[in-house]
């Protein structure tokens, strides 16, 4: 069963809180209990307070009755309700008596420990028996009175406790509305952008922005939207291009063939030779396509060695040599450093930079061609500089793109350079300015 994030974002929510639910009520049983454990120790205390005040005035008075009530007012005091009885159970006083029989002024003292007890719960006296110099006295019934205080403490708790669910509660239905709004609206039209998207719709932006890693995020998807659609129309410029490159020398081998069948064009040598040039442009094509095919062909099957990058350049130095005319205008400069090594696959170093350097000597008419190559924090830097006619600004983030060319060319060497530099997981950067020239940055992990 596929869950939303939001439902997700919901159980997780209900779940703290429940945790939190739980915990709160643990702690209040736990302060409840500890608090009965005190009022019940200091019950004991009392107890103990007030049979030993009568059995210590026992001693000195030697009559049970003449000590009872002050007794039976000092139990009111500290919050019981006693009775007393003598040594034949026979009933001497208890506690309202006590009161009755008190002076005003002292009534007036005890009045508001009078009251509480007659808010008393019915609870059963408990016998304690009363003894001096380890004969029975007598007998004293104790109960406890009910204390507000008490009351008002277990109140307190309980109230504690419902404010604090209530705030749990509410912290988790705000938690869920803040990350709705902050996270799941911009994460939900983010989906909904990237499904149109896949769906092979264009023009899609996101008109909301945060200032977070979503909006980043947000931002971030706005521009491949764009970069998308940009890439669309440069392809398809480069496929109507490269449609027109295929065209022209179709359409013209075709017309001087229809035309010799026709018997109007007479097939002399310099026709043929005319022809021969637009096979050899349509040969060209299907070449660079096919160079293209081989490279992510050959990028699947890698084969590694340790390749002498001096040996290497050198050799290239002498094939774009004999190229060059006797009267160019073009110098063509290499500079590697002796005993320069690397551990990678020679035939792909070789045609990246055999592609690179046909692009300079193809776009260079006079000036130089340099090539440098160097260990650079454990790379491999390489840098093809030229003084051609150089590439406008608008076009270089395009000029890797297959048949995206801004020369005579297809635009396939490009394109292979870029994958063969990404199999490396190396880097590539182009710097140009219109009549001044390339630069041509590559860094490669060795």
């Amino acid at each position: 069963m596929k869950f939303k994030i939001k439902h997700k974002i919901f159980f997780y929510s209900a779940f703290f809180f429940i945790i939190v639910f739980i915990a709160l009520l643990y702690m209040r049983q736990l302060l409840l209990s500890d608090f009965h454990d005190f009022v019940e120790g200091s019950l004991e205390d009392k107890i103990y307070w007030v049979t030993n005040y009568l059995e210590q005035r026992y001693q000195d008075e030697k009559d049970l009755n003449k000590i009872a009530e002050d007794t039976a007012r000092l139990a009111l005091i500290v919050g019981l309700e006693v009775k007393i009885f003598d040594d034949r159970d026979v009933f001497i006083t208890d506690t309202h008596n006590a009161f009755n029989k008190a002076s005003p002024n002292i009534k007036k003292r005890l009045s508001s420990f009078y009251k509480q007890l007659k808010q008393t719960e019915n609870h059963e006296f408990l016998a304690y028996p009363l003894f001096s110099q380890g004969e029975e006295i007598g007998t004293i019934e104790i109960r406890k009175i009910k204390d507000a205080r008490t009351g008002i403490f277990v109140t307190r708790t309980n109230q504690f406790f419902i404010i604090a669910t209530f705030i749990a509660l509410l912290g988790a239905l705000l938690f869920n509305y803040l990350i709705s709004r902050s996270i799941l609206s911009p994460l939900g039209l983010l989906y909904n952008a990237t499904k149109n998207l896949a769906e092979g719709k264009r023009k899609i932006k996101i008109a909301m922005s945060t200032k977070d890693e979503l909006g980043e995020l947000i931002d971030s998807f706005n521009k491949m939207s764009n970069k998308l659609e940009e890439m669309e129309e440069v392809r398809k410029v480069s496929i109507a291009k490269f449609a027109h490159e295929l065209r022209t020398p179709i359409t013209i081998i075709q017309g001087e063939i229809e035309g010799a069948l026709d018997g109007v064009i007479t097939l002399s040598q310099e026709r043929l030779l005319s022809l021969l040039e637009e096979i050899e442009r349509l040969k060209k094509m299907v070449f660079s396509l096919e160079d293209l095919y081989k490279i992510q062909k050959k990028m699947k099957h890698i084969k590694k060695e340790e390749v002498d990058l001096r040996k290497l350049f050198q050799n290239l130095e002498k094939f774009f040599n004999n190229k060059f005319s006797e009267g160019t205008d073009i110098k063509f400069f290499i500079e590697v450093p002796e005993n320069l090594k690397v551990f990678t696959d020679e035939e792909l170093l070789k045609q990246m930079l055999y592609n690179l350097i046909s692009n300079s000597i193809n776009a260079t008419e006079k000036g130089y061609i340099k090539v440098r190559a160097e260990n650079r924090d454990n790379k491999l830097f390489i840098e093809i500089e030229d003084t051609g006619k150089g590439i406008k600004q608008e076009d270089i983030p395009y000029i890797f793109d297959p048949f995206y060319s801004n020369t005579d060319g297809m635009g396939v060497g490009l394109s292979i350079v870029k994958e063969i530099v990404e199999l490396f997981n190396g880097s590539i950067s182009v710097q140009s300015e219109i009549g001044v020239g390339t630069k041509i940055t590559i860094l490669l992990p060795h």
